[in-house]
Protein backbone atom coordinates (compact mmCIF):
# COMPACT_ATOMS: atom_id res chain seq x y z
CA UNK A 1 0.00 0.00 0.00
CA UNK A 2 2.99 2.05 0.08
CA UNK A 3 2.79 5.38 -2.23
CA UNK A 4 6.48 6.18 -1.02
CA UNK A 5 8.49 7.79 -4.17
CA UNK A 6 10.63 4.88 -5.44
CA UNK A 7 14.38 5.40 -6.46
CA UNK A 8 16.05 7.14 -9.41
CA UNK A 9 16.20 4.21 -11.40
CA UNK A 10 12.58 3.43 -10.82
CA UNK A 11 11.53 6.71 -11.59
CA UNK A 12 13.65 6.47 -14.71
CA UNK A 13 11.79 3.38 -15.98
CA UNK A 14 8.42 4.67 -15.57
CA UNK A 15 9.17 7.62 -17.42
CA UNK A 16 9.54 5.04 -20.01
CA UNK A 17 6.03 4.03 -19.42
CA UNK A 18 7.09 0.96 -17.56
CA UNK A 19 4.40 -0.92 -15.05
CA UNK A 20 5.05 -3.57 -12.91
CA UNK A 21 5.63 -7.25 -14.05
CA UNK A 22 2.49 -10.22 -13.54
CA UNK A 23 2.17 -13.98 -13.78
CA UNK A 24 -0.82 -15.38 -12.71
CA UNK A 25 0.50 -15.93 -9.27
CA UNK A 26 0.79 -12.30 -8.89
CA UNK A 27 3.24 -9.51 -9.50
CA UNK A 28 7.07 -10.68 -9.25
CA UNK A 29 8.95 -7.77 -8.69
CA UNK A 30 8.43 -7.02 -4.55
CA UNK A 31 5.31 -4.88 -2.79
CA UNK A 32 7.76 -1.79 -2.05
CA UNK A 33 9.39 -1.86 -6.30
CA UNK A 34 6.36 -2.42 -7.52
CA UNK A 35 3.89 0.22 -5.58
CA UNK A 36 7.43 2.37 -6.56
CA UNK A 37 6.82 2.00 -10.26
CA UNK A 38 2.95 2.48 -9.82
CA UNK A 39 3.27 5.50 -7.54
CA UNK A 40 5.48 7.44 -10.35
CA UNK A 41 3.37 5.90 -13.37
CA UNK A 42 0.39 7.50 -12.03
CA UNK A 43 2.08 10.51 -10.88
CA UNK A 44 3.29 11.25 -14.49
CA UNK A 45 -0.58 10.51 -15.98
CA UNK A 46 -1.44 13.45 -13.73
CA UNK A 47 0.44 15.01 -14.80
CA UNK A 48 -0.38 14.68 -18.68
CA UNK A 49 -3.96 15.64 -17.23
CA UNK A 50 -4.41 18.83 -19.48
CA UNK A 51 -2.44 17.78 -22.40
CA UNK A 52 -4.20 14.59 -23.80
CA UNK A 53 -1.96 13.97 -26.95
CA UNK A 54 1.13 13.77 -24.61
CA UNK A 55 -0.97 11.19 -22.32
CA UNK A 56 -1.98 9.29 -25.26
CA UNK A 57 1.63 8.75 -26.86
CA UNK A 58 2.84 7.63 -22.69
CA UNK A 59 0.02 5.12 -22.41
CA UNK A 60 1.10 3.44 -26.19
CA UNK A 61 4.63 3.26 -24.88
CA UNK A 62 3.15 1.97 -21.21
CA UNK A 63 1.18 -1.05 -22.86
CA UNK A 64 3.58 -2.23 -24.63
CA UNK A 65 5.97 -2.14 -21.58
CA UNK A 66 3.21 -3.81 -19.76
CA UNK A 67 2.88 -6.30 -22.49
CA UNK A 68 6.46 -7.09 -22.10
CA UNK A 69 6.35 -7.57 -18.45
CA UNK A 70 3.71 -9.70 -18.25
CA UNK A 71 0.51 -8.07 -17.58
CA UNK A 72 -2.87 -8.98 -18.67
CA UNK A 73 -5.91 -6.65 -19.05
CA UNK A 74 -7.70 -7.89 -15.97
CA UNK A 75 -4.62 -6.76 -13.89
CA UNK A 76 -5.51 -3.00 -14.63
CA UNK A 77 -8.73 -3.35 -12.53
CA UNK A 78 -6.58 -4.51 -9.41
CA UNK A 79 -3.97 -1.90 -10.35
CA UNK A 80 -6.64 1.16 -10.05
CA UNK A 81 -8.32 -0.49 -7.08
CA UNK A 82 -5.22 -1.19 -5.08
CA UNK A 83 -4.26 2.49 -5.48
CA UNK A 84 -7.74 3.63 -4.72
CA UNK A 85 -7.75 1.95 -1.77
CA UNK A 86 -4.38 3.02 -0.53
CA UNK A 87 -4.91 6.62 -1.27
CA UNK A 88 -8.11 5.97 1.33
CA UNK A 89 -5.52 5.05 4.18
CA UNK A 90 -3.27 7.39 3.07
CA UNK A 91 -5.68 10.33 3.08
CA UNK A 92 -8.81 8.89 4.11
CA UNK A 93 -9.17 10.43 8.02
CA UNK A 94 -8.29 13.82 6.60
CA UNK A 95 -11.71 15.91 6.07
CA UNK A 96 -12.27 16.40 2.20
CA UNK A 97 -9.21 15.19 0.91
CA UNK A 98 -10.28 11.39 0.03
CA UNK A 99 -13.95 11.02 -0.16
CA UNK A 100 -17.01 9.94 -2.24
CA UNK A 101 -16.20 12.36 -4.62
CA UNK A 102 -12.29 11.94 -5.43
CA UNK A 103 -13.24 8.50 -5.47
CA UNK A 104 -15.32 8.60 -8.06
CA UNK A 105 -12.71 11.38 -9.96
CA UNK A 106 -10.10 8.59 -9.61
CA UNK A 107 -12.65 5.94 -10.76
CA UNK A 108 -12.84 7.93 -13.99
CA UNK A 109 -9.51 9.39 -14.68
CA UNK A 110 -7.98 5.06 -14.03
CA UNK A 111 -10.92 3.88 -16.81
CA UNK A 112 -9.07 6.86 -18.84
CA UNK A 113 -5.55 4.88 -18.17
CA UNK A 114 -6.54 1.78 -18.24
CA UNK A 115 -8.47 1.74 -21.57
CA UNK A 116 -5.53 2.78 -23.18
CA UNK A 117 -3.09 0.60 -22.24
CA UNK A 118 -5.58 -2.49 -22.58
CA UNK A 119 -5.85 -1.46 -26.16
CA UNK A 120 -2.37 -1.44 -26.56
CA UNK A 121 -1.81 -4.73 -24.57
CA UNK A 122 -4.60 -6.43 -27.07
CA UNK A 123 -3.04 -4.87 -29.87
CA UNK A 124 0.50 -6.55 -28.65
CA UNK A 125 -1.51 -10.06 -27.92
CA UNK A 126 -2.88 -9.80 -32.04
CA UNK A 127 0.73 -9.76 -32.42
CA UNK A 128 -0.65 -7.26 -35.21
CA UNK A 129 3.42 -6.29 -36.11
CA UNK A 130 4.13 -9.55 -37.25
CA UNK A 131 1.70 -9.51 -39.31
CA UNK A 132 2.10 -6.29 -40.72
CA UNK A 133 6.42 -7.29 -41.13
CA UNK A 134 5.19 -10.19 -43.18
CA UNK A 135 3.07 -8.13 -45.22
CA UNK A 136 5.54 -6.04 -46.86
CA UNK A 137 8.29 -8.43 -47.20
CA UNK A 138 5.27 -10.58 -49.36
CA UNK A 139 4.63 -7.20 -51.33
CA UNK A 140 8.68 -6.37 -52.34
CA UNK A 141 8.70 -10.10 -53.31
CA UNK A 142 5.55 -10.29 -55.29
CA UNK A 143 6.17 -7.07 -57.16
CA UNK A 144 8.85 -5.62 -59.30
CA UNK A 145 10.14 -2.51 -58.32
CA UNK A 146 8.75 -1.09 -61.57
CA UNK A 147 5.19 -2.53 -61.36
CA UNK A 148 5.13 -0.83 -58.10
CA UNK A 149 5.69 2.29 -58.83
CA UNK A 150 3.06 1.91 -61.85
CA UNK A 151 1.08 0.98 -58.92
CA UNK A 152 1.67 3.92 -56.88
CA UNK A 153 1.17 6.67 -59.52
CA UNK A 154 -2.06 4.77 -60.76
CA UNK A 155 -3.59 5.39 -57.29
CA UNK A 156 -2.14 8.58 -56.10
CA UNK A 157 -4.29 9.73 -59.36
CA UNK A 158 -7.25 7.70 -58.65
CA UNK A 159 -7.76 8.36 -55.00
CA UNK A 160 -5.38 11.54 -54.13
CA UNK A 161 -5.13 13.86 -57.51
CA UNK A 162 -5.57 16.99 -55.34
CA UNK A 163 -2.12 16.87 -53.99
CA UNK A 164 -0.45 14.96 -57.02
CA UNK A 165 1.70 18.28 -57.46
CA UNK A 166 3.57 16.92 -54.11
CA UNK A 167 5.07 14.09 -55.98
CA UNK A 168 7.32 15.73 -59.31
CA UNK A 169 10.40 13.94 -58.76
CA UNK A 170 10.90 10.89 -61.16
CA UNK A 171 8.60 7.62 -60.46
CA UNK A 172 11.38 5.74 -59.07
CA UNK A 173 12.78 8.25 -56.50
CA UNK A 174 9.50 8.68 -55.52
CA UNK A 175 8.91 4.98 -55.53
CA UNK A 176 11.97 5.07 -53.01
CA UNK A 177 10.32 7.88 -50.93
CA UNK A 178 7.37 5.20 -50.48
CA UNK A 179 9.29 2.38 -49.40
CA UNK A 180 11.02 4.62 -46.98
CA UNK A 181 7.60 5.35 -45.91
CA UNK A 182 6.43 2.67 -45.49
CA UNK A 183 9.45 1.10 -43.47
CA UNK A 184 8.83 3.63 -40.70
CA UNK A 185 4.83 2.16 -40.33
CA UNK A 186 6.13 -1.52 -40.24
CA UNK A 187 8.56 -0.50 -37.57
CA UNK A 188 6.08 1.59 -36.28
CA UNK A 189 4.31 -1.41 -35.46
CA UNK A 190 7.02 -3.06 -33.42
CA UNK A 191 8.45 -0.08 -31.77
CA UNK A 192 6.09 2.87 -31.60
CA UNK A 193 8.65 4.37 -29.09
CA UNK A 194 11.05 5.21 -31.39
CA UNK A 195 8.12 6.04 -34.08
CA UNK A 196 7.07 9.20 -31.55
CA UNK A 197 10.94 10.40 -30.98
CA UNK A 198 11.54 10.88 -34.34
CA UNK A 199 7.86 12.49 -35.21
CA UNK A 200 8.58 15.82 -34.79
CA UNK A 201 11.51 15.59 -37.40
CA UNK A 202 8.93 14.12 -39.47
CA UNK A 203 6.25 16.79 -39.48
CA UNK A 204 8.60 19.50 -40.16
CA UNK A 205 10.08 17.86 -42.92
CA UNK A 206 6.54 17.32 -44.06
CA UNK A 207 5.36 20.35 -43.39
CA UNK A 208 8.52 21.94 -45.68
CA UNK A 209 7.59 19.98 -48.60
CA UNK A 210 3.39 21.10 -47.74
CA UNK A 211 2.14 18.41 -46.50
CA UNK A 212 -1.10 19.11 -44.49
CA UNK A 213 -2.74 17.03 -42.06
CA UNK A 214 -6.00 16.75 -44.43
CA UNK A 215 -3.50 14.75 -46.62
CA UNK A 216 -2.96 11.98 -44.26
CA UNK A 217 -6.59 9.89 -44.95
CA UNK A 218 -6.58 10.12 -48.73
CA UNK A 219 -2.62 9.41 -48.40
CA UNK A 220 -3.79 6.34 -46.28
CA UNK A 221 -6.04 5.23 -49.17
CA UNK A 222 -3.26 5.36 -51.91
CA UNK A 223 -0.90 3.19 -49.34
CA UNK A 224 -3.38 0.62 -48.85
CA UNK A 225 -4.48 0.75 -52.68
CA UNK A 226 -0.72 -0.19 -53.47
CA UNK A 227 -0.54 -2.82 -50.57
CA UNK A 228 -4.01 -4.41 -52.42
CA UNK A 229 -2.33 -3.82 -55.87
CA UNK A 230 0.63 -5.93 -54.67
CA UNK A 231 -0.45 -8.98 -52.70
CA UNK A 232 -4.10 -9.63 -54.09
CA UNK A 233 -2.82 -11.80 -57.57
CA UNK A 234 -1.11 -14.05 -54.62
CA UNK A 235 -4.61 -14.11 -52.14
CA UNK A 236 -1.76 -12.75 -49.63
CA UNK A 237 -4.23 -9.67 -48.78
CA UNK A 238 -7.19 -10.73 -46.36
CA UNK A 239 -8.82 -9.81 -43.74
CA UNK A 240 -6.59 -10.80 -40.64
CA UNK A 241 -3.64 -8.96 -42.93
CA UNK A 242 -5.78 -5.60 -43.38
CA UNK A 243 -7.01 -5.67 -39.86
CA UNK A 244 -3.31 -5.67 -39.01
CA UNK A 245 -2.67 -2.87 -41.19
CA UNK A 246 -5.67 -0.54 -40.14
CA UNK A 247 -4.34 -0.78 -36.75
CA UNK A 248 -0.66 0.08 -37.55
CA UNK A 249 -1.61 3.11 -39.99
CA UNK A 250 -4.85 4.32 -37.77
CA UNK A 251 -2.23 4.58 -34.82
CA UNK A 252 0.77 6.37 -36.64
CA UNK A 253 -1.24 8.83 -38.71
CA UNK A 254 -3.57 9.78 -36.26
CA UNK A 255 0.11 10.71 -33.88
CA UNK A 256 1.30 12.32 -37.34
CA UNK A 257 -2.01 14.39 -37.86
CA UNK A 258 -1.90 15.61 -34.40
CA UNK A 259 1.22 16.62 -34.15
CA UNK A 260 0.70 18.47 -37.65
CA UNK A 261 -1.99 20.27 -36.57
CA UNK A 262 -0.47 20.82 -33.43
CA UNK A 263 2.46 23.04 -35.04
CA UNK A 264 0.49 24.48 -38.21
CA UNK A 265 -0.17 27.94 -37.85
CA UNK A 266 -0.72 31.03 -40.49
CA UNK A 267 3.03 31.90 -40.14
CA UNK A 268 3.54 28.65 -41.08
CA UNK A 269 1.41 28.15 -43.47
CA UNK A 270 2.63 31.25 -44.64
CA UNK A 271 6.12 30.10 -44.98
CA UNK A 272 5.43 26.99 -46.96
CA UNK A 273 3.51 28.98 -49.44
CA UNK A 274 6.39 31.54 -50.28
CA UNK A 275 3.26 33.60 -49.84
CA UNK A 276 4.85 37.50 -48.44
CA UNK A 277 1.27 38.65 -48.07
CA UNK A 278 0.06 36.00 -45.96
CA UNK A 279 2.78 36.59 -43.89
CA UNK A 280 2.42 40.07 -43.46
CA UNK A 281 -0.91 38.89 -42.06
CA UNK A 282 -0.23 36.44 -39.71
CA UNK A 283 2.22 39.00 -38.02
CA UNK A 284 -0.31 41.66 -38.24
CA UNK A 285 -2.37 39.50 -36.27
CA UNK A 286 -0.03 38.65 -33.63
CA UNK A 287 0.74 40.34 -30.80
CA UNK A 288 3.63 43.10 -31.40
CA UNK A 289 5.13 41.20 -28.19
CA UNK A 290 4.84 38.04 -30.04
CA UNK A 291 6.07 38.45 -33.53
CA UNK A 292 10.07 38.18 -32.67
CA UNK A 293 9.44 35.04 -31.18
CA UNK A 294 6.94 33.54 -33.78
CA UNK A 295 10.22 34.37 -36.54
CA UNK A 296 12.12 32.43 -34.60
CA UNK A 297 10.81 29.73 -32.94
CA UNK A 298 7.83 27.21 -33.41
CA UNK A 299 7.86 24.65 -31.20
CA UNK A 300 6.78 20.84 -32.98
CA UNK A 301 6.58 18.40 -29.79
CA UNK A 302 10.43 18.56 -28.57
CA UNK A 303 11.42 19.88 -31.89
CA UNK A 304 12.25 23.74 -32.97
CA UNK A 305 11.36 24.99 -36.14
CA UNK A 306 12.97 28.31 -37.29
CA UNK A 307 10.65 30.10 -39.81
CA UNK A 308 13.27 33.13 -40.34
CA UNK A 309 16.14 30.55 -40.77
CA UNK A 310 14.02 28.53 -43.21
CA UNK A 311 13.17 31.17 -45.45
CA UNK A 312 17.00 32.26 -45.17
CA UNK A 313 17.75 28.72 -46.42
CA UNK A 314 15.10 28.43 -49.23
CA UNK A 315 16.19 31.47 -50.59
CA UNK A 316 12.83 33.45 -49.77
CA UNK A 317 15.06 36.65 -49.21
CA UNK A 318 11.95 38.98 -49.57
CA UNK A 319 10.10 37.09 -47.00
CA UNK A 320 13.05 37.03 -45.01
CA UNK A 321 13.64 40.95 -44.92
Amino acid sequence: RSLAPGTSASAASVKAGTMPSSQSSGFVRSAASAGALVCEFVTLCVSHMLTPEALEELLVIGGINAFREGLKCEDLEVIGNAVSEALEAVLGDQVGCFGPEQQEAWKWYWGRIAGALEREIKVQEGNHAAVVQQMWKDAQAEMPDEDMADAFCLELHRRAPDFEYLFKAPRLTQLNHFKAAMRMLVDSADSPDVFLQQLSQIVTSHMRIGVRAEFVQPFGEVVKGVLVHCLEPSQKWNDAVEHSWDITWTRASTHFARAMNAANNKLTSAVVAGDLQMLETALETCPRGQRSHMLSAVQIKDNILRPLYWVIQDNKMSMAR
